[in-house]
């Protein structure tokens, strides 16, 4: 549904909360046409507040600062979210044309997985596809700067 009638139909507010809940479920590379640079943007992964201009990331066991090469990765995945990135793409992305080994990206993989607790053989945030790179499986949802009305259920405010 185009944006100006889904603003027609619910108002305001819902539109900018149903535009942000669509939006916190599917990359925002693909979502409403949307792009974000979440590399300044806070977000949840899990049960993890990441905030990337500071590169780091609060849980409940604490504070932990992050190295900017990890956090630019982490962020990249998140904004790919659920689509297979190749080893060569997450590289290029994150190294910016720096040459370097496979092992220093699986190290970082390692290290990133180690930092978020994942289990690469029970994968909760980052699975490795074999043969083709890596894949973020969480979710993830925006840090709102201001808050959002609740409007009424979403069932209920797209009925026609």
């Amino acid at each position: 549904m185009p944006i100006t009638r889904l603003y027609e139909q619910v108002g305001a507010t819902a539109a900018v909360f149903l535009v942000r809940q669509q939006y916190t479920l599917m990359s925002p590379r693909i979502s409403l046409g949307m792009q974000t640079d979440l590399s300044r943007q806070s977000f949840y992964l899990g049960p993890w507040h990441i905030q990337p201009m500071l590169n780091r990331m609060e849980g409940a066991s604490g504070t932990i600062v992050l190295e900017p090469r990890l956090m630019r990765m982490l962020v990249y995945l998140v904004e790919h979210a659920g689509a297979v990135v190749s080893r060569d793409e997450l590289m290029e992305a994150v190294w910016e044309g720096t040459i370097i080994s496979e092992s220093s990206l699986t190290s970082s993989i390692s290290e990133l997985r180690r930092l978020l607790q994942d289990d690469p053989q029970n994968p909760r945030f980052i699975e490795t596809i074999r043969k083709r790179g890596y894949r973020l499986v969480a979710s993830f949802t925006l840090v709102d700067e201001v808050p959002v009305v609740t409007p009424a259920p979403l069932s209920m405010a797209l009925r026609f």
